[in-house]
């Protein structure tokens, strides 16, 4: 992946120990999400996606004025664990044991169905027991 070293909480974070937070967030790394976009569709329908959620996510935290969220692993294993990319070209092959992992279980799924996605990204709550909010900033703030 690259010669970077990157650590989470003074820990060194290494990428196969996680797994996918609904497409675009990883355990145990807070204030972080990313896009990817769909191998069978338009790339940009699943960035918006994450756009979506992520806006929605950063409001959530204003408003209830919390500084840190990250997506917490259950303590029972999660079904189906495995390498999360599901392509099968040379180049994600020869990288596929450094990446993070997905799973059977939503929210640690990773869905290739935007109409799927679409429904669970802009309906989800916050408070599906994966989510981990704390260090409330200020006061939380109204919207304006």
């Amino acid at each position: 992946m690259s010669d970077i070293d990157v650590f989470v909480d003074g820990k060194p974070y290494n990428p196969s120990e996680t797994v996918i937070y609904r497409g675009m967030m990883l355990s145990e790394v807070p204030n972080l999400a990313f896009s990817m976009g769909y191998i069978n569709a338009s790339w940009t329908l699943r960035s918006d996606l994450t756009a979506r959620y992520v806006c929605r996510l950063v409001n959530h935290m204003d408003a209830n004025g919390y500084a840190e969220c990250r997506p917490h692993l259950p303590e029972t294993p999660l079904e189906g664990l495995r390498q999360g990319s599901p392509l099968s070209a040379s180049y994600t092959n020869r990288t596929r044991d450094l990446m993070p992992k997905v799973s059977d279980t939503a929210p640690w799924s990773a869905s290739l169905y935007y109409v799927l996605d679409k429904a669970q990204v802009e309906f989800s709550s916050f408070r599906d027991q994966a989510l981990q909010f704390k260090g409330a900033t200020s006061a939380p703030r109204s919207r304006l």
